[in-house]
């Protein structure tokens, strides 16, 4: 039953547009939007200037952005401090292996 409800979920049309109007009335908490997840570009505000686009993979962190914000959710002390620290630098060498959210927002803030 549960493999029947994974592949209706996954086939459902227009989740990132449903979530993103559910996300500007409501915050649900995190033991609801975990299981609320899509794939593909949404948009990650870092100030009312400066924003990137960033895939949905369905992933933890990718849902926890899209939740929460770019500094309310995972890593949001380390996430600050990292911004922080690329605004007006030069070279920035970031060396993760993840989703690249690190290099996303120093390519955006230098």
């Amino acid at each position: 039953m549960k493999t029947i409800l994974k592949k209706i979920y996954k086939s459902l049309p227009f989740k990132k547009e449903i979530y993103s109007l559910i996300r500007s009335i409501y915050s649900p908490p995190n033991s609801i939007y975990k299981h609320l997840h899509f794939n593909g570009p949404f948009l990650v505000k870092i100030d009312d200037t400066r924003a990137f686009k960033m895939t949905h993979f369905g992933f933890y962190i990718e849902n926890e952005i899209f939740w929460n914000g770019l500094y309310n959710g995972w890593e949001k002390f380390s996430l600050k401090i990292w911004s922080e620290m690329c605004e007006g630098s030069e070279v920035i060498l970031d060396i993760g292996a993840n989703t690249g959210i690190y290099a996303l927002i120093g390519k955006t803030i230098s």
